[in-house]
């Protein structure tokens, strides 16, 4: 093949195993337009080869890279069906990726992020796990971000960054955002914007559960069952109902009643008409707290106590007259999933978030409703 003009990089097993041997066999498989792999009895056995085997597959995938392969003295079914020695050491293998191959960060990016050093934080806790454990400590956010790129583009990495609120973090914790072949990276956000500034491969909107999607998993959490007890179908209907399909309610409510008796059950249901449970009202908060400044918090609250169901352009007229600078903090409610807007250009908001706001009100003065900035 030399002769013929063709460079070949061959993955010669007398080299001694190691980093910078690895870092040139990447290298070559990603440079390289055709892979040839020989395929022998023990060659499962080996991680090293498996590794190899993935890059070249994902290679094939993503760069329609040509791979042939070359069956020495073991039968091409035997790979293909994964039968024989191949069947242990593919399992094997699948394993360590479950348990350990994939390398998984997941963080509460807002709470970590604002603390004294936070993003330092993240990006030694991203870096030692990409490392499988290996210890680097970084000084500055700058060299954190070089680090992080050099890791996550030389191998293969599942990431997990979990509720992302600023367009810094992309570039703090994911580099330059250059991946190696089959890496998986999944962000979570309460802003819609930022994946508009970080453009996704693929979004996904998470959706409220339907009535039956939401009965089974308040169940599981009330009853330790798919479905209601005898005596108690109503009363988990109707906070089925209250919860509007939001998981987290449904999780909260469902394990503050197991095991409580149809009498308190009836009077959690009168309370919750009246207020949230505390667990419901500090998680949901959060997104309220993160609001820019004071303008778009009043407006949430306008919104949520006088202007559900109203037409927006009618909204926008009376609430700039309040000096709200309506126009603009609508679009950054709508962008953080704090409201809607549907039905014939009308303003909607989940109903917990609704009760929330009007918590959040209440609790100005609890005894005296003529002392609260708003009254309903």
């Amino acid at each position: 093949m030399v002769q013929a003009g063709l460079f070949v990089f061959r993955d010669n097993d007398e080299i001694e195993r190691g980093g910078n041997l690895k870092c040139e066999l990447d290298k070559a498989i990603k440079g390289s337009q055709i892979a040839i792999i020989v395929f022998s009895k023990d060659y499962a056995s080996s991680t090293w080869c498996l590794d190899e085997l993935v890059m070249i597959l994902d290679c094939k995938d993503t760069y329609r890279h040509t791979a042939f392969p070359v069956f020495y003295d073991v039968e091409p079914s035997e790979v293909r069906n994964q039968r024989g020695s191949f069947a242990d050491a593919f399992s094997r293998y699948e394993e360590q990726l479950i348990n350990a191959g994939s390398d998984t960060e997941t963080g509460k990016m807002k709470k970590l992020s604002e603390q004294p050093n936070g993003i330092l934080e993240l990006q030694n806790q991203v870096l030692s796990n990409v490392l499988k454990g290996g210890k680097r400590r970084l000084y500055n956010v700058h060299e954190g971000a070089d680090k992080i790129n050099q890791a996550i583009c030389s191998k293969r990495v599942l990431v997990v960054l979990d509720d992302v609120d600023k367009l810094d973090q992309f570039d703090t914790l994911l580099g330059t955002r250059v991946f190696y072949p089959g890496s998986k990276i999944i962000i979570t956000t309460r802003k819609k914007g930022l994946l508009r500034a970080h453009p996704a491969h693929k979004v996904h909107k998470v959706e409220i559960l339907d009535f039956g999607e939401s009965l089974e998993l308040f169940s599981w959490h009330a009853f330790g069952q798919d479905h209601p007890m005898d005596g108690y179908v109503e009363q988990s209907k109707m906070v089925v109902r209250h919860c509007e399909g939001l998981p987290l309610a449904l999780q909260v409510l469902g394990s503050s009643l197991l095991g409580k008796s149809i009498d308190i059950w009836k009077d959690a249901l009168s309370k919750l008409e009246e207020v949230l449970h505390t667990d419901i009202q500090k998680v949901l908060e959060i997104s309220y707290d993160t609001l820019q400044d004071d303008y778009d918090k009043n407006l949430f609250l306008h919104i949520a106590y006088f202007f559900i169901g109203v037409e927006k352009d009618d909204t926008v007229k009376i609430l700039e007259k309040c000096g709200l600078h309506p126009t603009v903090g609508i679009d950054s409610l709508v962008d953080r999933c704090l409201l809607t807007v549907e039905n014939g250009n009308k303003l909607m908001m989940h109903q917990l978030l609704q009760k929330m706001g009007k918590e959040i009100v209440r609790k100005e003065s609890p005894k005296e409703p003529g002392r609260r900035s708003r009254l309903w």
